[in-house]
């Protein structure tokens, strides 16, 4: 049986073949290499030793069915007149044989080389699928989005106010602030009453302006030739009803509205998230 093994370490050698090579090819381990030459097939896995015997003997190109049929009349798996009549149907209960034997025609490296390209395939797919879906929820949030200012720097860009309007008076208790008496031709007529403390720039007919804050319950008269342009320092602080008709809620209370109303109702609306602002740690370094 020596004769057996050292015919298979002789036939690797002649082709200039190290065990490594050997394992660099098939993945199978050194020390189970090392078990075959050495006739020490008990070291390898049980019910294995004929798989791993078959990709080695194919990696020194020796006739795999002939080495095998070698092992198993060796090994007393198979007896001579079984070798001499390979047409003889195997006898029952050859169920684990049979096993054996499918495992042996499978190409383990071939079988290894499949799941890792479909593995890949996989994982391109599903992050191709992440990506894109990423990428419509960003496209749909961004239409959405509303742009977000702080209040200061929304005063900070208004127009400047108009030193001749008179501001109405900011006082608690107050229940009337009126704007001037109409003047000939003016055609519609804007009324506002507080929900909320708001501040409020006006701008009527593109010239005339004011800045106010409204406190809760206060009212005011608005009247304009053309429109009236509102900056509302907080969208639903204040309600208004143009000639008698209730004008819907412009927004929320976290939000800036620049509204501009004309004789025929809201021409046009944009709402600006109001974005808070972390204060500046104090200065304790006692420096000036």
């Amino acid at each position: 049986m020596k004769e057996f093994y050292d015919n298979l370490r002789e036939r690797r050698e002649s082709l200039g073949l190290n065990l490594e090579d050997i394992h660099r090819k098939t993945r199978l381990p050194l020390e189970y290499l090392e078990a075959i030459e050495g006739g020490r097939m008990e070291r390898l896995p049980s019910g294995y030793e004929r798989i791993y015997l078959r990709r080695y003997v194919l990696e020194i190109g020796l006739d795999v069915a002939e080495v095998l049929r070698d092992y198993d009349l060796l090994s007393g798996r198979l007896t001579a007149p079984d070798r001499e009549s390979p047409d003889t149907p195997p006898s029952g209960g050859g169920g684990t044989m049979g096993r054996r034997r499918l495992l042996e025609s499978i190409n383990l490296d071939r079988v290894n080389k499949l799941f890792w390209a479909g593995f890949a395939l996989v994982t391109i797919v599903g992050a191709g699928l992440a990506f894109y879906e990423t990428y419509r929820q960003g496209k749909a949030e961004q239409a959405r989005k509303v742009e977000e200012v702080t209040l200061s720097e929304w005063m900070a860009t208004r127009q400047p106010v108009d030193s001749s309007a008179a501001a109405p008076a900011d006082r608690a208790g107050t229940t009337d602030a009126r704007a001037p008496a109409a003047a000939p031709g003016e055609s519609f007529e804007l009324h506002l009453r507080a929900r909320e403390r708001t501040w409020v720039f006006e701008i009527r007919d593109q010239a005339d302006t004011s800045e106010y804050f409204l406190p809760p319950g206060l009212e005011r008269t608005v009247r304009a030739r053309e429109s009236v342009r509102f900056r509302l320092g907080r969208a639903d602080g204040v309600a208004m009803w143009l000639n008698g008709d209730t004008l819907a809620a412009f927004g929320e209370a976290n939000q800036v509205a620049d509204v501009t109303i004309t004789a025929a109702g809201v021409s046009a609306r944009r709402l600006y998230n109001v974005a808070e602002r972390t204060p500046a740690a104090p200065d304790t370094s006692g420096r000036l």
